[in-house]
């Protein structure tokens, strides 16, 4: 699990979060798979909304303002019980989807940090399912995409009982020999051959 610092500037105000993580799935070599996120503040949340206007992050705290006041009757004596309704009102947890190293939303969608009791310094949970570029990866240029693919299955596969600790086995895709099948072929080759 990775943990981002974020650091609020008022009490009530959306973060932009997108560019941060894409940062982190480049960094760590992230290809495809899911990110999960998860906000373990009891007074801030998570959403997905559109990032490119500012006025509409604007206008859900307008909304949620009026919904919820900061002074209403409440009970709870610290004084910030609207930031815990409008954080339960936004959620804590999201899961994005990744597909070559690129976070899947929609043309105006953004991912956003919602702070309701701030300004403060919070902390943002990543976990990573799925698969990582690696060196070896890279060089795939000489086998077939068939085979890369058959590849990707099987570390996903990997990767996700790693984390979920369950027993998975990926199955090759039809036409992708397995290791024993081109152990088979390579002696009948040789057989052949000799003869």
């Amino acid at each position: 699990m990775e943990n981002l610092i974020v650091k609020t500037g008022r009490r009530e105000e959306f973060i932009a979060v997108t560019r941060m993580l894409e940062e982190m799935c480049a960094r760590k070599g992230w290809q495809d798979g899911m990110l999960q996120l998860h906000c373990p503040h009891t007074t801030a949340g998570l959403t997905i909304n559109e990032n490119a206007d500012p006025d509409v992050t604007r206008d859900i705290l307008m909304t949620l303002s009026k919904l919820v006041p900061l002074s209403g009757g409440y009970r709870h004596a610290e004084g910030n019980s609207d930031a815990h309704v409008k954080a339960s009102l936004m959620g804590s947890g999201l899961a994005l989807m990744v597909e070559a190293g690129r976070i899947l939303l929609g043309t105006w969608q953004g991912v956003f940090f919602c702070e309701f009791d701030g300004p403060r310094t919070r902390q943002l949970w990543v976990r990573w399912v799925g698969t990582r570029q690696t060196p070896e990866a890279e060089n795939l240029s000489g086998k077939s995409a068939l085979n890369q693919g058959g590849q990707r299955a099987r570390q996903f596969a990997k990767d996700y009982a790693g984390s979920h600790e369950i027993a998975v086995e990926a199955p090759l895709p039809s036409g992708e020999p397995d290791q024993k099948s081109q152990q088979h072929a390579s002696r009948d080759a040789a057989k052949n051959h000799a003869s």
